[in-house]
């Protein structure tokens, strides 16, 4: 009995500090967890480069396979955690430059990852770093809140693969999100779910399709150590799956273009 009273306690710890932010005074992003954020990326952009060739295994599969990047996906930092996950997924049938056409249609984001993303806009594209700017949504528990964002990415194209890096610029918490008081807040200030956002998009041509593999890096607010058991399972099942999605929703928008362009053959290979 003594057991799980403990348990149901700590569930009640866990679910506090997932509501608390929305009551509380808002949190603020310290600049030795940015030091630590950017330190990371430059380690995991710098792999990119002589990273080996995506594949997803020997044989071709449309599924999506999500793994953590690293340990159990995420690695503590100064007042706050990253979260790192790799998903890898075949597109069948599928070309680069059919892919790169969905990559870089900013414009239609709110399309094709809805109904998370709300909005999204290009500001500046064909210079060789790209910007542009997304609002949308998590919802963690029952609680929701809403991002206003910008992102730059950078991109090396060959014929046959690449890579496009893309980090957040701005993030801006949207607190009482879709309700009549919602307000923006100060960037870098709000409940810390999302402090930054980066993700490496690695693609290569072969097999009579395309790989993708997506690594995703997130860095949130710290999660207390007293309920830290239970928080984080639920954290990551939530990165596994935004992960998932957006494998999943590249590959179906890539799907849907390629079918527009070369008749019916994708829709048979589905």
């Amino acid at each position: 009995m003594a057991h799980a009273v403990k348990f149901i306690r700590q569930i009640t710890l866990a679910l506090t500090f997932f509501s608390l932010p929305m009551t509380a005074a808002n949190l603020t992003l310290k600049p030795a967890t940015i030091k630590s954020w950017n330190s990371y990326l430059q380690q995991a952009e710098a792999r990119v480069e002589n990273a080996p060739a995506v594949r997803v295994s020997a044989e071709r599969s449309v599924t999506v396979r999500v793994e953590p990047a690293v340990g159990n996906g995420t690695v503590p930092v100064p007042d706050g955690l990253i979260h790192d996950w790799i998903g890898t997924t075949f597109i069948p049938n599928a070309t680069v430059a059919q892919l790169q056409a969905v990559v870089h249609d900013y414009d239609h984001y709110k399309d094709i990852y809805a109904p998370t993303v709300i909005d999204s806009k290009a500001t500046d594209v064909g210079n060789g770093r790209e910007t542009f700017s997304m609002e949308w949504f998590r919802k963690v528990l029952s609680i929701t809140t809403g991002l206003d964002a910008d992102y730059a990415n950078t991109q090396t194209a060959r014929a046959d693969g690449g890579y496009v890096i893309t980090r957040s610029t701005r993030i801006q918490e949207i607190r009482n999100f879709g309700r009549e008081n919602e307000q923006k807040l100060p960037a870098d200030t709000g409940s810390g779910y999302i402090w930054r956002v980066c993700s490496i998009l690695r693609y290569e041509q072969a097999d009579g399709g395309v790989y993708l593999r997506l690594e995703a890096i997130v860095l949130s607010r710290d999660i207390p150590h007293a309920v830290r058991w239970v928080a984080s399972p639920i954290v990551n099942h939530l990165s596994r799956n935004s992960v998932t999605a957006t494998l999943t929703q590249t590959r179906g928008a890539v799907q849907t273009r390629s079918g527009k362009l070369t008749g019916d053959a994708l829709a048979q290979a589905r």
